[in-house]
C-alpha cells in the first residue's frame, strides 16, 4: 500500500508568505524613513530653543551690568542664499546702540551686520526653517520679547521635512521659549 500524503508547502502557500514578508519589510523601511524625519526634526528644534535660551541668558547677563554697551540681545533667522551651500542658519546679535544714542533709546531690535554677529548656528541642510518674525530680542532687564511683528503673541519658528513632518518653538512674552505643536494656520506671509 502506498501512501498519499506529502510533507512539505505547495507552491501557493510559499508565494503568500513571501508576499506577507515583502510588505511587513516594506512598512518597517517606511516606518524607519518616518522616524528619522522625526529625529532630524526634533533635533534641530532642540539646537534652536538651546539657542533662543542662549541670548535669553545673555540679556539676563546685560541686565546684570556685565554689558553696559549692549542693549539688547536677539536671534536673527538667515534663510539659505541660493547658489551657496543651501543651508540657513541662525545668528544670535548684540543689539547695539545706533547714531550715538545710548541704550535703550538707540536700539532698533535688528541685526545689523557684522558688528552685530556673536554667534552663528547652522541649520541642516535637509530641514526647511520658517522664522516669523525674523528676529526675536530679548530687553532687559525684564526680557521684554518685541518682534518686527506678532503672531497672537508669538514668535515662531517651524521647523519641517520634507514629506510633511514638523514641529514649531515659540518665543512668548516675557521671554519664554518653549517647543509646542505647529498651528494649523502657521504661514509666513512676507
Amino acid at each position: 500500500m502506498f501512501s498519499n500524503s506529502r510533507s512539505g508547502f505547495t507552491l501557493i502557500e510559499t508565494i503568500v508568505v513571501l508576499a506577507i514578508g515583502v510588505f511587513l519589510f516594506g512598512l518597517t523601511i517606511a516606518y524607519n524613513r518616518s522616524s528619522n524625519d522625526q529625529l532630524l526634526v526634533f533635533t534641530e528644534q532642540a539646537r534652536i530653543v538651546g539657542f533662543l535660551n542662549r541670548a535669553k541668558s545673555f540679556a539676563l547677563e546685560k541686565r546684570t551690568g556685565l554689558a553696559a554697551d549692549i542693549c539688547a540681545f536677539g536671534i536673527h533667522f538667515q534663510p539659505p542664499v541660493a547658489g551657496l551651500d543651501g543651508q540657513g542658519s541662525f545668528i544670535l546679535f548684540q543689539d547695539l546702540p545706533n547714531d550715538g544714542l545710548s541704550c535703550p533709546d538707540g536700539a532698533n531690535g535688528e541685526f545689523d551686520g557684522l558688528a552685530e554677529q556673536r554667534e552663528v548656528l547652522p541649520v541642516d541642510a535637509k530641514v526647511e526653517i520658517e522664522a516669523f518674525p525674523g528676529n526675536v530680542v530679548f530687553e532687559p532687564p525684564y526680557l521684554q520679547t518685541s518682534y518686527a511683528a506678532n503672531y497672537n503673541e508669538l514668535g515662531l519658528v517651524k521647523i519641517s521635512v520634507a514629506g510633511g513632518f514638523s514641529s514649531c518653538a515659540a518665543v512668548g512674552p516675557g521671554g519664554a521659549v518653549y517647543s509646542l505643536e505647529c498651528p494649523d494656520d502657521f504661514m509666513i506671509v512676507q
